[in-house]
């Protein structure tokens, strides 16, 4: 009889605690997120490591720039692809579940020369929105003795104005990049590109405003590692 209560008592705080998560995910980053279709790398990990402990993600897309300021609504449980880099006081981050290279990407007839961030010196550089706030204060620094400097939030146009000689130098996650430039229906013509690594990875989180969920969060993430599935996950989108 002990042994049938606790269970029973287990289950109702496991009904308790389960809920419906309004979380606020950048506009279509595909292979990352798939907007229209409700898929992608982080889509389904982060679906499927909530659901492991019966939460439900409800995704509410906006542009990467608005993500922090989204999650002071009220109504908003927290957001996914959060740097370490932002200010979150009074929020709970979990464990990195999802690793971006972000690299530098030219085309290769054109010879453009950037080993370092001193090289963006004069050069028309497209990069994604909000990326002086990824990337930090050494990135911010170089983009102010660019000739031209801008930021995006479509990276489909991002890829296709590379392609079309509009500027020198995009500044773009590899995997984004290889997605459009092997997907984008914008460009009849692809030419061929060089990429320059600057950069070190860079490991986000998601921002929750419940400690509890994040700690929800941070288990199912570890189960799915362990089981195998993030791998099969990742694989399914990267190869």
């Amino acid at each position: 009889m002990f042994k049938i209560v606790i269970f029973t008592y287990g289950l109702l705080l496991s009904t308790v605690w389960a809920k419906d998560l309004r979380l606020a995910i950048g506009d279509e980053l595909p292979p990352y997120i798939f907007k229209n279709s409700q898929r992608g790398i982080e889509y389904e990990i982060v679906k499927e490591a909530l659901a492991i402990k019966g939460h439900k993600l409800i995704p509410r897309y906006v542009p990467l720039a608005r993500l922090l300021r989204h999650v002071q609504k009220d109504g908003i449980d927290g957001a996914l692809t959060i740097s370490e880099n932002f200010n979150t006081r009074g929020m709970f981050l979990s464990n990195p579940y999802i690793t971006y290279q972000n690299v530098v990407v030219s085309l290769a007839k054109n010879k453009v020369i950037i080993n370092n961030l001193s090289h963006f010196k004069m050069k028309n550089i497209l990069s994604f929105q909000n990326s002086k706030r990824y990337l930090g204060d050494d990135y911010s620094y170089a983009t102010d003795t660019c000739r031209k400097y801008s930021e995006v939030n479509n990276q489909e146009n991002q890829v296709a104005m590379l392609l079309r000689g509009r500027v020198d130098a995009i500044v773009i996650d590899k995997n984004i990049f290889l997605y459009h430039y092997k997907n984008s229906k914008k460009i009849d013509v692809h030419k061929e590109a060089k990429i320059h690594n600057l950069f070190s990875p860079s490991h986000y989180r998601v921002l929750f405003k419940s400690e509890t969920v994040r700690q929800d969060f941070n288990e199912g993430l570890k189960e799915l590692v362990e089981t195998g599935r993030y791998s099969r996950i990742l694989s399914s989108y990267t190869n």
